[in-house]
């Protein structure tokens, strides 16, 4: 066994391990500070929506310069030449960005530095009307908040306040500046609280996609988005990686000796028993009413062939769910170089059949040329 496969196993399975309980470092938690509770207030979820970010800034950036074209004409008509230059450079450089994002390419100007001529303009708008020139900063708020990430949105979003606020001080009056301040600080407020609850609704929703409800192992649509990952790049090189299929022995008699409520609870507690044994770069999923799969990454046959021995023995010795023995039967297969997800899930498949077949609690290997081979391949 090479240096690679003894890490693999000593770090799923280390008596350490074993005495710290269901996660390492659980302990470790300490309670959250309020600098770090409004710091995720205002920062976390950046991605919610990254995916969504350029069907929202294409029509937005169309919107404002369609809205903005009448606003030169008016500023010429009445005399104010400095607006006008500045609106039609805003005009010129959303609507320079919107043509390279309809063509699908990246916009010439970034976003963040788009709000430079946007400033501007409002400056001279502030000092020309006024009152009336402060109001653009709320529509240049929302631009921040959905086209923007979170970070670069509060970034230039605080700038635009303060900015905003002490213009209107210097040209208006400090009345209505402590009531524009009040209003924007408001404003973004509200982009925070809305950001910040679709962003946990995003992981809930992500969590009720891609996890099992019972058991909160992994649900076989994520096993074979990662199967199908690791064979697509076994393709280019060899990957060291297993599979362990693990399937409850005796479950049906568990439920109609015990009910349906102990049937759970094995599913349950011998999920938290792997999930404490596995290593963060493994992955356990439930693909069946008492069957998972734990996948192994960069690990060969002959170390998983160790790690499922370990597992076994551990349901076997632990009482999953009080005065209830419980042993489990695992089928191994390593990944080959050529063949396919529903291939490989087979190997293990044939060799968890075989352990049943030899009277369960046991560990069998398969490999994927044998059972090609079987199949006729």
């Amino acid at each position: 066994m090479n240096r690679q496969d003894n890490t693999s196993v000593a770090s799923i399975l280390t008596p350490q391990e074993l005495l710290a309980g269901v996660a390492p470092g659980l302990g470790e938690n300490a309670p959250v500070s309020l600098l770090s509770r409004l710091q995720n207030f205002a920062l976390d979820g950046d991605d919610v929506l990254t995916e969504y970010r350029t069907r929202i800034t294409l029509p937005m950036m169309f919107t404002v310069a369609v809205l903005l074209l009448p606003f030169p004409v008016i500023n010429y008509l009445a005399g104010r030449y400095l607006a006008t230059g500045a609106t039609s450079l805003v005009i010129l450089a959303v609507a320079w960005d919107v043509f390279k994002l309809y063509r699908g390419q990246p916009a010439t100007i970034p976003l963040a530095m788009l709000l430079v001529p946007v400033a501007a303009a409002m400056a001279v708008a502030i000092e020309a009307v006024g009152m009336y020139g402060a109001l653009w900063a709320y529509p240049v708020m929302m631009f921040c908040y959905f086209v923007l990430s979170r970070r670069k949105a509060l970034v230039c979003a605080s700038l635009f306040l303060f900015g905003t606020t002490a213009m209107v001080a210097h040209y208006v009056g400090a009345g209505m500046a402590v009531r524009v301040f009040a209003s924007l600080l408001l404003t973004m407020l509200m982009f925070n609280i809305v950001l910040h609850v679709m962003a946990e609704l995003h992981v809930k929703l992500m969590q009720q996609a891609t996890t099992d409800p019972l058991t909160g192992a992994s649900n076989r649509r994520q096993m074979d988005i990662a199967l199908g990952e690791l064979v697509k790049r076994a393709r280019g090189r060899p990957v060291p990686a297993s599979i362990l299929l693990i399937d409850i022995d005796n479950f049906k008699q568990i439920n109609d000796r015990h009910g349906h409520g102990a049937g759970d609870a094995v599913l349950i507690g011998m999920v938290k028993l792997i999930t404490t044994r596995k290593r963060t770069v493994d992955s356990l999923y439930r693909i069946g009413g008492e069957e998972f799969l734990l996948l192994l990454q960069e690990t060969s046959a002959a170390a998983a062939s160790n790690v499922a021995e370990q597992l076994r023995a551990l349901i076997e010795d632990s009482r999953v769910v009080r005065d209830l023995a419980v042993t489990i039967s695992i089928g191994i297969t390593e990944c080959a170089t050529g063949y396919t997800p529903e291939q490989w899930l087979k190997a293990a498949d044939e060799a968890l059949y075989r352990a049943k077949r030899m009277g369960r609690n046991r560990v069998e290997h398969s490999t994927f040329g044998d059972s090609v081979q079987d199949a006729g391949g």
